[in-house]
């Protein structure tokens, strides 16, 4: 009896073992880390439902499947992340390039303040 609960102890520690890695892979592998990864993922996704796993819930994806389908169909991109910083007197928006192991910015520019009050609204 004694052997049959070890067995079965051995089973259950492997088993949570088991499921803190996948959990672990699906964390660091499967989930976008940055733009290209984000991108990518997009472009691989068959219909607009897996669009729309990746985004979180208090986002209105407003992705129609043929949209999806030129996204796919056109190979040729030219990724930039915007980062919009506003210091109340001034704003400016920092282009960046995300597609390689470190990010690079690639252009910083001041904006009009209408522009920056457009992108507040655009965000959530």
């Amino acid at each position: 009896m004694e052997k049959r609960y070890r067995n079965l102890k051995i089973l259950t520690i492997t088993l949570a073992i088991c499921l803190a890695i996948m959990i672990g892979y699906y964390i660091f592998y499967l989930t976008p880390k940055s733009s290209w990864d984000l991108y990518m993922s997009i472009k691989g996704s068959d219909n607009v439902t897996e669009v729309e796993e990746l985004s979180s819930d208090s986002v209105n994806i407003q992705l129609q499947q043929e949209d999806l389908n030129y996204i796919r169909n056109h190979p040729e991109v030219r990724l930039m992340q915007l980062t919009a910083i506003d210091f109340g007197d001034r704003s400016y928006i920092i282009t960046t390039d995300p597609g390689h192991d470190r990010m690079e910015i690639t252009n910083i520019e001041e904006i009009p303040s209408e522009v920056m009050n457009e992108l507040k609204e655009l965000s959530p």
